[in-house]
């Protein structure tokens, strides 16, 4: 078989292949590999046969996304121009109001900044094409770009998640093979809104922003509700904004512009209030685990009436003897670390200081099987993710219990796991979570079912 295409499917963890040539014409087939067996699906609804086109795995959407192909193996060939999703059963075929021409040999990818698929290139009967795009799930767009790859087909592209970027090489373009690397990232990515406040009357409020983007980032905050520009605020023009004295509720947002686009934040909600509410503080630091040589970032986040000031500290909660310096946001990130350590943090306003519990990160040996922390509604049945050290990448190899019940893993990494919380647990016990992997058995971490 010859011209089909592959990709992992993380959430059923299986590789899942279709199309292709194995005769004088293109079929429509659909295989899995299970890591041991091929297995032939008929599902309801299969897209037409082809060979030449492109498929990857949506990770925020669980499904395959294929695009394009052509219908016959003759040069020239028969391009096609349809979307088609594999969610695990069945084939289904979207209809966007907007999406690529028709092609075949084009690069495709997940790109994990804008929850997308990453498209760029490929040939329809007219050459190499340099255009790129993006699938969100529901429609293909366009991203603003001020560099391209130029024209090519018959590349490689894959996603680099530990840089957040999608990564180009060689390929054929109008002018024969080209053998460069090209790395796509976004034009912005808030990773930081700015965060709606509460502030006594008279006092001011300071907000923020960050954003990875492309290049230098020139910033204008305004007042009002996100993306009316018609009260810019004079002089507001970095990544942070402290407003005058406020004594009535007051919208802001920010805009964000680089040579590639702009991008509007969210509107942050700064209430006034005349009566002080001392902090507090909920999540309170996680217990988590770190591999020798690495930094952990411990974090709260707390509330109260603003301004909220924040001092780190290392050792138990309550000691004050080793503030760390530079250490006064909601988060700290440690320097790398060769021993286990505790941390906690202070929290003040005008009217009180709270005190956070101790966060332990311990410091384990590479490999090591370890639960550092559980998140999620807690529910049973519901969705929990559990972050530590030493799992399989495949899912069915990590084994998780809640309480003596075993969960079922969705989805695996190194240091990530996707459980659904056994349906059996009752609403309001206190349980202890661990995990095997291999015969080797975790640490145990209480969780609360809720």
């Amino acid at each position: 078989m010859l011209a089909h295409a592959m990709a992992y499917d993380a959430a059923r963890d299986e590789i899942v292949l279709f199309g292709g040539v194995g005769g004088p014409t293109p079929h429509n087939m659909t295989w899995v590999w299970d890591g041991s067996t091929w297995t032939q699906r008929f599902p309801a609804n299969s897209p037409p046969l082809r060979c030449f086109h492109a498929m990857v795995y949506d990770t925020a959407r669980q499904e395959t996304v294929l695009f394009g192909g052509s219908a016959q193996t003759q040069d020239p060939g028969l391009p096609l121009g349809d979307t088609w999703c594999w969610n695990g059963t069945d084939w289904s075929q979207r209809f966007p109001g907007n999406a690529p021409s028709a092609r075949f040999f084009h690069q495709m990818a997940y790109y994990g900044p804008d929850a997308s698929v990453l498209l760029h290139g490929g040939s329809g009967n007219g050459g190499p094409m340099s255009d790129t795009w993006l699938w969100n799930g529901s429609t293909w767009t366009k991203p603003p770009s001020y560099a391209s790859p130029g024209p090519r087909m018959m590349g490689g592209m894959a996603y680099d998640s530990a840089r957040s970027e999608a990564v180009l090489y060689s390929g054929t373009g109008q002018g024969g093979p080209v053998f460069d690397t090209w790395v796509y990232q976004a034009c912005h990515n808030i990773v930081q809104q700015p965060g709606s406040q509460t502030v006594l009357s008279g006092l001011s409020a300071t907000l923020s922003v960050r954003d990875d983007a492309l290049g230098p980032v020139a910033y204008q905050w305004y007042v009002g509700l996100s993306g009316d520009a018609s009260h810019p605020i004079e002089g507001a023009t970095t990544d942070t904004c402290t407003t005058p004295p406020l004594t009535s509720n007051t919208n802001y947002w920010v805009r964000l512009e680089n040579v590639c686009s702009s991008v509007d934040s969210s509107t942050a909600f700064i209430s006034v209030t005349s009566f002080c509410v001392p902090p507090s503080i909920s999540p309170q630091p996680d217990d988590q685990a770190v591999q020798t040589g690495a930094s952990a970032t411990v974090w709260i986040t707390a509330n109260g009436t603003s301004p909220l000031t924040y001092q780190w500290y290392t050792g138990l909660t309550g000691d004050t003897t080793n503030p760390i310096v530079g250490a006064t946001a909601a988060s700290y990130t440690t320097p790398p670390l060769v021993a286990t350590s505790d941390y906690w943090v202070q929290v003040t306003n005008a009217c009180g200081t709270t005190n956070s519990n101790t966060g332990t990160v311990t410091v384990t040996d590479a490999g090591e099987l370890w639960i550092q922390s559980i998140r999620g509604r807690g529910a049973p049945g519901d969705k929990a993710v559990i972050r530590g050290t030493g799992f399989s990448v495949q899912p069915r190899r990590n084994e998780v219990f809640f309480g003596g019940y075993r969960a079922f893993v969705r989805k695996a990494s190194e240091t990530k796991l996707t459980v659904i919380i056994p349906k059996r647990l009752a609403e309001g016990e206190s349980v202890p979570v661990y995990a095997r992997v291999d015969g080797v058995w975790s640490n145990t971490v209480q969780f609360e079912i809720k």
